[in-house]
């Protein structure tokens, strides 16, 4: 039986905690603030703020923002096209769109 095995490389920088790549090639920076940035393999761009803040650059430029209001877990998840999903603890979903002018 073959075995998966996943290398990585972690390197200290001055400004940062620490870089990390591995074999599938995602890299990761991780900041002293707690501050995160992953690039994925198919050129998602992944930023965590130390406030667990999301944000996602996807390779057609699409943009997603996942950031929690609630103290009980609820996540909320801003769509750049003004779709905001709200997922509550139990998996449930409630989707609307902010319209602006």
């Amino acid at each position: 039986m073959a075995e998966s095995c996943t290398s990585m490389l972690r390197q200290v920088l001055p400004t940062l905690r620490f870089l990390t790549a591995s074999s599938n090639n995602q890299k990761e920076k991780h900041y002293p603030d707690g501050r995160k940035e992953i690039l994925f393999p198919d050129g998602t761009l992944k930023y965590i703020k130390s406030n667990k803040e999301e944000e996602s650059i996807f390779p057609d430029g699409t943009k997603q923002r996942i950031f929690s209001r609630y103290s009980d877990g609820t996540r909320m998840i801003e769509f750049t096209n003004g779709l905001i999903e709200t997922i509550s603890p139990s998996g449930s979903k409630k989707r609307e769109f902010r319209q602006c002018s």
